[in-house]
Formats: C-alpha cells, sequence, structure tokens
C-alpha cells in the first residue's frame, strides 16, 4: 500500500487505520490548518510487524482521551477538598477500605479522588504552574497511589477488579502517568492486566476499554487494535436465541435472556457515543452500517423508556437505588445528545427523546404518542397523551429479574407483571424504600407475613411459555400465563389510547393456603401526599370508581379497597449496605383481596390516566363500560378479549383453538394466539413463539398465516382483511 492523505481530527487516524489491513505507521508529518484547528496528517504505510505507536502518536491518542473527560468546577472543588484531608500515608479517614460490599464497593472511592485530583493538577492551575498548591496537588497524587499499590486492596466482586480499578487507573495514566516512578507505573499496570478481553455484551465492551487505556499507555498498536476491535464487534444484532447484547427488537440483553436497558444497555449506550466522539473523523469512526444499528437501538428502544426525565422502574432491573431514575436518565440524554451529534441526519428525531427528558428544559409539545412491545424481552412501553404505561413480564425464555452483589433484596416479583403509570413522572421516585414489594402494581401473588425471598444472583423465570402480544405501535394487547410458586393465573393487559384494561382469569393455587395468607392483585401502589385528592364511587352495582388526582380506576365486579396511607421501610430491603433506619412516606394503594381462597374466578379493572382533566366527556365513558361491560369484555379462563374503539376494533388473547364473538365480531383460531382487528387488518402473534402457521377465520373468511421464526417468533405480523 502506498501513501495515505487523510484529514483526522483530535487524533491520528494511524492508530484507526494500523490493523484493519496488514500495515501501519511509522512515519507521520503534521501541518496545523489555520482555519478551522484540525490536523492534515500523511500516512505511510509499513508492515505490520512494526506495531509500535511513536511518541507523537501515543500522545495524539492520551489528549483525545483526556478531551472528552475535562475538568469541571465541581471536580476542582472536590480535589481541593481531597489534597487537604488526605493524611501522610495516603489514605482518606472516610474510606472505609476493608469494605465488603460487593455493589458501591466504599473502597472505590479512593481510586475515583486519585482521578479527580490529577485532572485539577493538570487543569487546574493554567496560570500558575509552578505554584505550591500545584505541587501539594501532586503530593497527595503520589500518597494516595502509594497506599493504594502498597495495600492492593481488591473487592468480593470482579467487577470493581477488572473493570472500575483498571479504568480508574488508566484514566490516571492518560492524565498524570508522565509524573509517576517506573515504581508506581509498574503498580498501576500490574492492576490494568486483570482486564483482559472477553466475556459477552457490555462487559466485553468495558474490558476492552480498559485494554485500550493500557495499550495507549504502553505505546502497544496491536492492543489498541485488539481493543477497539473488540468494543466496536458488539455493534451488532444478535440473530441467536440466549445471545446477549443487543437484539432484533432493540432491546438489550445481558446475563441471559433478561432486558437489560437500565444497566447495561445503558452503559453500552454512552460507551459507543464516548467511543464515536473519540475517534470521529477518523477511519476508525462509526460507519453508516455501525449508525444503522445503533440509530434504531436510541429511536425505537432505549429512547422509549424514560419519561419527562424518569427512567423506567421496569427498566431498572436490579438498579434501584435511590435518585435511580433520575440518574439514569440523565446518562440517556448524555447519550442521545452525542448521538445527535454523530448522526445528525437524524438530529429531530434525537431531539425528541432530549426534548422529552432533560428535566432542565422540558418540552412537553413533542412527547411520543404510541407504543413498542418488546417481545424477545416481554416488555411493553405504551404512551398515551400526556401518559406512560409499562409492563415487565417474564416466561420460561426471559428472566424476571436478579439479585446480586446485595442490590435487589426484595425484586422478587420484578418481573411478575409489574404495571407502572406514570403522568408526571415522580410517581414512583424513591418509593422502593417503603413498597409492599408483593403489592407491586400490576401484579397477582401470594400475600406472606414473611420477609422477602432473596432472588439467586441468575435470577428467575417464569413456568409458563405463552408470554407475548400484538401491537400495531399504536395500541395492542399483551398477555401472561404466569405459573410460580404454586400460583397459576392468566393475565392481560389492553392498552388503549386513553385506557388501559386489566384482566385476570384461572387464578388457582395448586396446594393449601396458610390461614394467614391470601392472593392479592395489586392495581397501584404509589406515591401520593397526605393531602391528595382520592375518592371512591358506587357508580353500579357491581363498578366501583376511584381516583388519585388525576387518575381514575375503574374495578368491575370484584370489590376492591385502597386509598391515600402511609408505608414504612427501610433502604436496607433494597440494597442489603443502605440504611437500616425507618422510612415512612405517603403512598396511595389500591388492589383487590382475593382472600385465602385456593380458586378465584376473575378480575377486571380499567385505568383512565388523566380522567379529571376529561371532563364530562370522561366521565361519560366511564359510566358507559361501568355499565355495559359485559357486552364490550370477555373474561373467562380460555380467553380474554375486548371491544374497543366504537366497536370497531377487537383484540383477544385465546388461550387454546376456539370461536368466540364479541360484537360485529366472530372470531375463530386453530392455535393458541394473541389477535387484534383494527383499521381493515389483522394483527397476530404466537406468545409460545413455537408455531409455524395459524389459520384464522373472521367473520366466515377464512386466513392462513405463516408466522415469523428464530429470533423473530413472537413479533406481531399484519394481513389485510
Amino acid at each position: 500500500m502506498g501513501n495515505l492523505n487523510l484529514r483526522c481530527m483530535k487524533i491520528s487516524c494511524v492508530v484507526t487505520a494500523m490493523m484493519y489491513g496488514s500495515v501501519v505507521s511509522s512515519d507521520i508529518s503534521w501541518a496545523e490548518n489555520a482555519d478551522d484547528k484540525t490536523q492534515i496528517c500523511e500516512v505511510v504505510m509499513v508492515d505490520q510487524a512494526k506495531e509500535v505507536l511513536d511518541a507523537k502518536q501515543r500522545e495524539l491518542l492520551r489528549n483525545q482521551l483526556m478531551e472528552v473527560d475535562r475538568l469541571t468546577d465541581s471536580i476542582a472543588s472536590r480535589a481541593k477538598q481531597y489534597v487537604a484531608e488526605i493524611k501522610p500515608d495516603g489514605h482518606f479517614e472516610d474510606i472505609d477500605y476493608n469494605s465488603k460490599q460487593r455493589s458501591s464497593w466504599l473502597a472505590a472511592k479512593h481510586a475515583l479522588r486519585l482521578v479527580d485530583m490529577a485532572k485539577y493538577f493538570k487543569q487546574g492551575f493554567a496560570d500558575h504552574e509552578d505554584s505550591v498548591e500545584r505541587a501539594a496537588c501532586l503530593d497527595a497524587i503520589h500518597r494516595g497511589l502509594g497506599y493504594w499499590l502498597k495495600h492492593d486492596f481488591q473487592s468480593l466482586n470482579w467487577w470493581h477488579n477488572e473493570i472500575y480499578l483498571p479504568r480508574q487507573l488508566g484514566t490516571l495514566l492518560m492524565w498524570v502517568g508522565d509524573e509517576f516512578s517506573q515504581q508506581e507505573l509498574e503498580g498501576i499496570l500490574k492492576i490494568s492486566r486483570r482486564a483482559k478481553i472477553g466475556m459477552t455484551g457490555q462487559n466485553t465492551v468495558m474490558l476492552a476499554e480498559n485494554v485500550f487505556y493500557r495499550g495507549v499507555w504502553e505505546a502497544d498498536a496491536a492492543l489498541v487494535n485488539k481493543a477497539l476491535d473488540a468494543i466496536f464487534s458488539e455493534i451488532r444484532i444478535c440473530n441467536e436465541m440466549n445471545q446477549e447484547g443487543l437484539q432484533v427488537d432493540w432491546s438489550y440483553h445481558q446475563h441471559g435472556s433478561q432486558q437489560q436497558f437500565g444497566n447495561y444497555g445503558l452503559a453500552y449506550l454512552n460507551s459507543m457515543m464516548m467511543w464515536g466522539n473519540r475517534l470521529e473523523g477518523t477511519v476508525y469512526e462509526l460507519n453508516d452500517e455501525q449508525l444503522a444499528i445503533l440509530r434504531p437501538f436510541v429511536l425505537n428502544g432505549i429512547g422509549d423508556v424514560a419519561y419527562r426525565g424518569y427512567f423506567d422502574i421496569n427498566s431498572c432491573n436490579r438498579q434501584l437505588a435511590k435518585g435511580a431514575q433520575l440518574k439514569k436518565a440523565r446518562a440517556l440524554v448524555r447519550g442521545v445528545k452525542s448521538m445527535y451529534k454523530l448522526d445528525s441526519s437524524y438530529a429531530k428525531d434525537y431531539d425528541v427523546i432530549i426534548k422529552s427528558n432533560d428535566r432542565g428544559n422540558l418540552d412537553l409539545s413533542v412527547e411520543k404518542v404510541g407504543q413498542n412491545f418488546f417481545y424477545r424481552s416481554d416488555y411493553l412501553v405504551h404512551r398515551g397523551q400526556g401518559y406512560m404505561y409499562s409492563v415487565k413480564m417474564c416466561s420460561t425464555r426471559v428472566r424476571g429479574s436478579e439479585a446480586m452483589n446485595g442490590d435487589n433484596m426484595s425484586g422478587y416479583h420484578l418481573g411478575d407483571g409489574v404495571a407502572c403509570l406514570y403522568e408526571e413522572g415522580s410517581e414512583y421516585e424513591d418509593i422502593y424504600a417503603v413498597w409492599d414489594w408483593r403489592k407491586l402494581p400490576g401484579i397477582t401473588v401470594v400475600q406472606k407475613n414473611e420477609p422477602m425471598i432473596e432472588l439467586p444472583w441468575d435470577g428467575y423465570t417464569n413456568g409458563d411459555s405463552f408470554v407475548g402480544g400484538v401491537s400495531d405501535n399504536q395500541v395492542g394487547v399483551i398477555t401472561m400465563k404466569y405459573d410460580r410458586d404454586d400460583l397459576t393465573l392468566n393475565k392481560s393487559y389492553f392498552t388503549l389510547a386513553d385506557r388501559i384494561v386489566c384482566i385476570g382469569s384461572d387464578i388457582q393455587f395448586k396446594g393449601t393456603l396458610k390461614d394467614d395468607h391470601n392472593i392479592f392483585t395489586s392495581i397501584e401502589f404509589r406515591n401520593a401526599d397526605a393531602n391528595d385528592d382520592a375518592y371512591t364511587k358506587q357508580l353500579t352495582a357491581d363498578a366501583q370508581l376511584f381516583g388519585h388526582n388525576k387518575t381514575g380506576y375503574l374495578v368491575l365486579e370484584q370489590d376492591a379497597e385502597g386509598g391515600v396511607m402511609t408505608a414504612n421501610g427501610s433502604w436496607d430491603r433494597v440494597r442489603s449496605f443502605d440504611s437500616k433506619d425507618p422510612v415512612s412516606q405517603s403512598t396511595f394503594q389500591l388492589g383487590i383481596d382475593h382472600a385465602n381462597q385456593t380458586e378465584v374466578d376473575r378480575y377486571q379493572y380499567v385505568i383512565w390516566p388523566r380522567l379529571s382533566e376529561t371532563g364530562q366527556y370522561g366521565m361519560d365513558n366511564v359510566q358507559d363500560l361501568a355499565s355495559n361491560w359485559r357486552s364490550q369484555l370477555i373474561n373467562t379462563n380460555f380467553a380474554h378479549a375486548l371491544l374497543a374503539e366504537q366497536g370497531q376494533t377487537l383484540m383477544a388473547v385465546l388461550y387454546k383453538p376456539q370461536q368466540i364473538k364479541l360484537g360485529i365480531w366472530q372470531l375463530k383460531v386453530d392455535q393458541p394466539c394473541v389477535v387484534m382487528i383494527r383499521a381493515g387488518k389483522l394483527w397476530i402473534a404466537d406468545p409460545d413463539q413455537t408455531l409455524e402457521a395459524i389459520n384464522v377465520e373472521i367473520n366466515g373468511k377464512q386466513y392462513q398465516i405463516s408466522l415469523p421464526q428464530d429470533v423473530y417468533a413472537g413479533k406481531t405480523i399484519s394481513v389485510d382483511l
């Protein structure tokens, strides 16, 4: 290969070009463009055997790594405090170096403080580099590093040892590595080498990032290339079952078939954006094919799971720490802002996510309306005008949740059909400490006066595979045949533009319930104020309307109980290492007590978001359904169905081959399935994800429908009627 002339921004294209072919750069000449300050480089390509970054290349990379992580006023303020507080031997009195916490390992604070001081040393003394204060800062860094290297503190959790610490110390090298002695450098590199490329999904990315830092410091071009290859290898769609990473429905899996938008998925987004920004303008920048994968992940995946600056609880999985929803939503906005810059042709679409979630600049006029059912993750996000509703289920294929490192101590039922309604966004903010974890909104489980069972690290699955739904991206229905801990039932959620209809049937307990145990369906459990507007109205003999603030809850046939009440708890119920101090909070709770029965007939209730804002029109709709619900829905052990949109739409969950009639529609199927007839189309899916075809008859007309297979099994398909 001959000479290669490239225009580069910030970093040398040499580094990114080196290993995709059989050549690397051995010589580079530079010129400065006075107009735009970008750099022009001429690269002479030579044999790959000489895989060494020269000093100029290495320095360019170091500068680029620091460029995206600069000193801020808050970091400078913290760094000054650390310099003042660090002890002569290099330790901090307020850090527990013997911490045994597997999550939020307390000793890790030390490494982060070293990085903060390093940034302050490098960029905080521009006008007085020879000052006594700057020398004191460097001395504090040496003492702090020496203390850590002397003791080589290690966590009980591999993640801190192989990902977090190598990352912080790699960052330290980029900022002030030139100030360290050979002995200090050897100590840092010893820890850095604990990070080796491997594992799957976002763990692969984070390990490879640490290897990249080490490769830059050691001027090892082969290592740099190997790390970048590993990082960008994860920009792919999983085309096999049980493969971790980005799924074909744009959800994200880690730790098996488990939806992880708010943990690994969020880290994945920001990792790719970080590298996209660092490598922009080089031959290693994100290409069109990679952007074509990341774009729908943002626009049709992770960008859908936050509402008005609050990340959906059903996407946080085990990470329900205090402030989690706000912090994760801020991280989402940061990632989307980076994508806005890198993929500017779609800036308008990214702007919708940013404006509707940036708490400092909320623009509610751009909020999305519609829905996304992630059939690979048994997870629904539905958006109406001024609200969002999400449901998290699980199956034999998809895990419901996990617990590890002291996180998620009470999340035993987090995948059992938890249904969260957001109108303002803050409905569930930091409620976890006082939640009754057997009364999470949407679930039907046995109530016990016993401690919650802690999940194992690999989580849990539902005992039934019939979990899924249909959606036309505007409305739809999802269902779950629930089979766990000797309790079985059928649950369905019908999501319309202005309401959500929830149906349950065939509720059975396989065994004998203890005297103090009862089956309970929780409709709502959310934050409230003591003075909130809450009411109950008996509309008909078998229809009760409950209200809390703007929301209406119509409970049909069954008696419900609820209202504003104080809930008590403590944060150590959520994370074992958090405070045991008692916490009290005002909440709104509503549910149906099925009592101490091993066989329960059914339940049905309707949620009207923002009912109080719809005036008489909304109340007329409520009254109509309260009076005529038996002609508008079917709820048996074998079928759930709803007639909607002035009788023109039929949604049905058919748990066995059968024929049903509702309104103007007569529907017959030869296999269990979920069906929607709407706007001249038949929408259908196989929740079991095993069928090849279904025969359907609608008002006497027959259709033979082939179904998606492999990783697309369970996906909704449509047929013109």
